[in-house]
């Protein structure tokens, strides 16, 4: 179906690029006046916070420490203890293991079109571990467990996404002209709204994603809704236009708790906060 989208190489890598930037400028907006702040706050209740008077020299010792195992635990288990109620405690820790984050993208990436998907995946699955974290069962090796579970989270979910695609067949022949290709495929969303399969503004969604080539976050971005929620929203609809064109062997899984999207991490951001700029900037498709 999505064989007119117009994709291209090096604007993937260039959208795939531009949230670890956006992260790395808010962190500096962040550490320089608010998380130093908290920092006191957090430090009365959290005595391995105590020695750092600011948010950036926290962040540089972390770095520093890594390979001291029980050091680099001690801090990030007192930020994990804040992280459970406080998204900004969730922002540190999130962007102390920003660069394993990068090389894990780096591992996991095995086709350039699913850099943005891959990205938005990884964000949204490191919130939800950073915010929800076992410390009473998994005291140690915090930070390479918290991106072990985000690369397992994401691969099962780019798993299903493949499966997906692959069951969606084209809506037209492959030997159709273009023009009378685009024609049948609207034929066939048109018919899937009458059957009840698709509402119009799913069908229209998958008209301007997957056939027009229109990127899902410029649609995202114009109609305010974060980027996660409408690519679940597309999945769910494709799902079921699976099964009128007859796919009968389409699985509906996944777990039914939403993933935590771009707007709950822009809770702990300073410039985009509720916006959902996190994990969507001018992605494609």
């Amino acid at each position: 179906m999505s064989r007119r989208a117009k994709t291209g190489p090096g604007a993937d890598s260039a959208a795939g690029l531009e949230v670890v930037a956006l992260l790395e400028r808010e962190w500096d907006s962040l550490a320089s006046r608010t998380l130093s702040d908290r920092l006191r706050l957090w430090s009365e209740r959290e005595p391995a916070l105590a020695d750092f008077p600011t948010a950036q020299e926290l962040l540089c010792s972390l770095r520093r420490l890594r390979g001291d195992h029980d050091a680099e635990n001690a801090i990030l288990a007192a930020l994990l203890r804040q992280a459970r109620t406080d998204p900004l405690a969730a922002r540190v820790v999130l962007h102390a293991v920003l660069p394993g984050l990068k090389r894990l993208s780096g591992r996991l990436l095995h086709e350039v079109g699913e850099r943005d998907e891959l990205w938005s995946l990884l964000l949204a699955h490191l919130w939800e571990r950073i915010r929800s974290y076992p410390l009473e069962k998994r005291p140690r090796r915090i930070a390479a467990n918290l991106l072990l579970d985000t690369a397992h989270a994401t691969l099962a979910e780019l798993r299903r996404e493949r499966r997906l695609r692959a069951q969606l067949p084209d809506l037209a022949p492959a030997d159709t002209a273009p023009a009378e290709a685009m024609e049948q495929e609207e034929v066939v969303l048109a018919r899937a709204v009458r059957a009840g399969a698709l509402s119009r503004g799913e069908a229209m969604l998958i008209l301007r994603t997957r056939i027009e080539g229109v990127p899902l976050a410029s649609i995202a971005t114009a109609v305010n809704v974060p980027y996660e929620a409408l690519r679940k929203r597309r999945r769910r609809a494709e799902l079921r236009l699976c099964l009128l064109l007859g796919n009968p062997d389409v699985r509906f899984g996944g777990r039914n708790r939403p993933l935590s999207s771009a707007r709950v991490v822009g809770d702990g951001l300073a410039g985009s906060a509720g916006g959902g700029a996190v994990t969507h900037p001018k992605q494609r498709r």
